[in-house]
């Protein structure tokens, strides 16, 4: 609320009535009506859910508060019971486009006011944003999971104000290591219209709480399929990332089994990112940035992995002076023949930092190329590659 807890509602109840049916009859009405005739899934429709409330909170109109939260074909309450895994991660492949169900939930939550806490009491709302907490490698970097980022990853975390919501609803030092890690690399955010009705952030109590954060272990997110694992400390830090799990249609990549290593305080396997030519010139939209070829994985017989496949987790163990994982992904290639699709990863510490170990088993196919890239700059091996 504003200073002493002002909603929305409260504010449009103080104006002209007549004034408010006007903006009803020749904006909200108009726009609900011809929406709600064919409207919009996934999150296309669930980006209509913060206007849906707006409207609802500013004429009073149950018919629009209804619609958003239970009858709309991405309605509110449905989304947030059975659009989402039990880790914390909605139904996306990308992060960035999962982040909308999160945004959209906390922005209607704002918009209801004391009524909107439900949102951030919710299991799965609860469980998000430490699970994106838990991806942050070298305290800003996230693994460019699918459609999202670039080649250059300078830091990436959900935004501040979303961090900053779950904060405030569970006021944990990890929920605030993270608000400031958010803060580091998109500042703190200056005034604006949605502010006024927000009580300011105390941010002197967000970082006396954030340095009482433990030290980050590696971390598992079993149902949507994200390890991490992470070893060392100060400079000698690095943390080695699979992303073995779901792999939806929707703004996926070609990229089961795919790893990203950040060590020496920067990411050396970057991810391509979002692909690079969205528009309507394009042949082959994400064509390149979104096939096999443009990850850290293994390629079958010179051909993208079959999308909307997901993998398997064999195990994960997080011990003293070693890490380790397996999973694995035969139907990405089963259209190949390949019957084993296998890969291990171990992060291993060694006097001054750590290296890693990567074997993948692949049978089945003709030809298997193993892929792999690193950041601008010279490259180099140390010992020939041998096709053993």
């Amino acid at each position: 609320g504003l200073g002493g807890g002002i909603t929305l509602a409260q504010i449009a109840h103080s104006l002209d009535r007549a004034y408010l049916e006007k903006v009803e009859a020749c904006v909200y009405r108009p726009a609900f009506d011809t929406y709600s005739r064919k409207p919009a899934g996934s999150n296309w429709g669930n980006n209509w859910n913060m206007a849906l409330a707006k409207f609802a909170a500013v004429t009073g109109s149950r018919d629009y508060f209804d619609f958003m939260l239970e009858k709309h074909p991405a309605a509110e309450a449905p989304v947030l019971d059975n659009q989402f895994f039990r880790d914390g991660f909605p139904y996306e492949a990308s992060l960035h486009y999962a982040e909308i169900y999160l945004d959209v939930a906390d922005r209607i939550a704002g918009v209801m006011g004391p009524d909107g806490a439900w949102v951030w009491a919710h299991p799965h709302m609860k469980a998000s944003v430490p699970a994106y907490a838990d991806l942050v490698c070298l305290d800003r970097s996230t693994h460019f999971a699918a459609d999202m980022g670039g080649i250059t990853n300078n830091g990436w975390t959900l935004p501040v104000h979303l961090a900053a919501s779950a904060w405030k609803s569970n006021p944990t030092p990890e929920l605030a290591r993270y608000l400031v890690r958010a803060s580091n690399i998109a500042g703190r955010p200056g005034p604006s219209i949605d502010g006024l009705f927000e009580e300011p952030l105390d941010w002197d109590a967000v970082e006396r709480t954030a340095a009482r954060a433990p030290e980050e272990k590696s971390t598992l997110a079993p149902v949507r399929g994200f390890a991490v694992m992470r070893t060392g400390t100060g400079s000698e830090r690095a943390a080695l990332f699979l992303d073995y799990g779901y792999g939806h249609t929707a703004h996926g990549h070609g990229d089961r089994l795919n790893i990203n290593f950040f060590a020496e305080g920067r990411e050396l396997i970057p991810e391509m990112g979002y692909p690079e030519y969205m528009d309507h010139i394009a042949p082959a939209t994400g064509g390149w940035t979104t096939h096999t070829v443009c990850h850290a994985t293994v390629e079958v017989d010179e051909k993208r992995q079959l999308s909307g496949v997901s993998g398997d987790l064999h195990y994960f163990a997080d011990l003293d002076g070693i890490k380790a994982v397996e999973a694995s992904c035969e139907d990405a290639f089963s259209w190949r023949g390949v019957d084993r699709y296998r890969r291990t990863l171990l992060l291993i510490d060694i006097p001054g930092g750590a290296y890693a170990v990567d074997l993948f088993r692949v049978r089945g196919g003709k030809r298997h190329d193993w892929l792999f890239h690193g950041p601008a700059g010279e490259s180099a091996t140390t010992t020939p590659i041998s096709s053993g």
